[in-house]
């Protein structure tokens, strides 16, 4: 886990400079918040295959609340 952090900290260091678009800094102003919305992301993405009609399909999701569902 903390070698995530220092991955995405250093992507965050890397990306995050004074000449980035002020649209993309006010995604994460500061590296906790960063780290926070990797974290969020890795956690909370599932992957599924799923059949339509003849066609099978790798699906990606993100679910926010999959932490909130799995506590009850």
């Amino acid at each position: 886990m903390r070698e995530q952090q220092n991955r995405a900290l250093k992507f965050w260091e890397k990306n995050w400079h004074s000449a980035v678009p002020l649209k993309i800094k006010r995604l994460a102003c500061e590296p906790e918040r960063f780290i926070w919305a990797v974290s969020m992301a890795q956690s909370r993405c599932s992957n599924l295959q799923m059949r339509i009609g003849a066609l099978v399909q790798d699906a990606n999701m993100f679910i926010p609340y999959a932490g909130e569902l799995l506590l009850h």
